[in-house]
């Protein structure tokens, strides 16, 4: 299942649970929200679901620093979301990782775990937890068939 709000879009991959939210440019937290909030209304979408945000093709001198606002956005859908486990690939000179690493410790109280990753595979390892190579390459080729889609 696919959705897209200007040029941010997200992926399910129903079979392993994971969430993909990916797009290119600047991302405003009124898009973010609105993404999120499709994805979690979509059929497809069940609590417990794991989430990747790659924002790796995104615009980071314009990153929308309200993190903390994100945080809270979170907590209330806490019901539809259930307990989970959220990955940010960022670039490695992307000015966010600090601000996601601050907003990991204001999210440790809430149902999200939140970290930051540069590398994918730490991130998917992350992620899925218990590595099972066949489903690790899955989704590797699952998250790279969209990367960065609106070239």
């Amino acid at each position: 299942m696919t959705a897209m709000a200007s040029t941010h879009a997200y992926r399910i991959h129903e079979r392993l649970g994971v969430v993909l939210f990916e797009g290119q440019g600047a991302l405003s937290f009124e898009t973010w929200t609105a993404v999120v909030d499709a994805a979690l209304a979509d059929p497809a979408f069940r609590p417990g679901f794991r989430f990747i945000s790659d924002r790796r093709h995104m615009d980071a001198s314009r990153t929308d620093r309200r993190f903390a606002d994100a945080t809270l956005f979170l907590r209330s859908r806490a019901a539809r979301l259930g307990p989970i486990r959220w990955a940010v690939l960022i670039g490695g000179n992307d000015p966010a990782y600090t601000l996601v690493r601050a907003t990991a410790v204001l999210a440790q109280s809430s149902v999200v775990q939140l970290e930051p990753f540069s590398d994918l595979d730490e991130a998917l390892e992350w992620i899925l937890q218990v590595v099972d190579d066949e489903d690790f390459a899955e989704l590797r080729d699952w998250v790279a068939e969209g990367s960065n889609p609106y070239k």
